[in-house]
């Protein structure tokens, strides 16, 4: 893939092109997504932050046990398929 930016209605690359490229080749290009800003990623962060606390602390709990018991039973599942059960 290469880089480029979009100035003064023009595509312009910002690293070389690949030397198997010829002069009038079509090319694909897909506009990048744009970056998201820190306030944007901090209020986000708030926002799940927010939410967790309003599960009970029971439910973090189950949910943990779960997760340990289906990472304990794909081990298993992995061992047995590779004959070392």
């Amino acid at each position: 893939m290469v880089r480029a930016i979009f100035k003064d209605g023009l595509i312009q690359p910002i690293e070389d092109l690949p030397e198997t490229w010829s002069e009038g080749q079509p090319l694909v290009i897909d506009a990048a997504e744009a970056p998201v800003a820190a306030e944007d990623i901090e209020a986000w962060s708030r926002e799940i932050a927010a939410a967790a606390e309003k599960i009970p602390e029971e439910e973090h709990e189950r949910f943990l046990a779960a997760l340990e018991e289906e990472k304990k039973e794909s081990k298993e599942q992995v061992r047995r398929a590779w004959g070392l059960a």
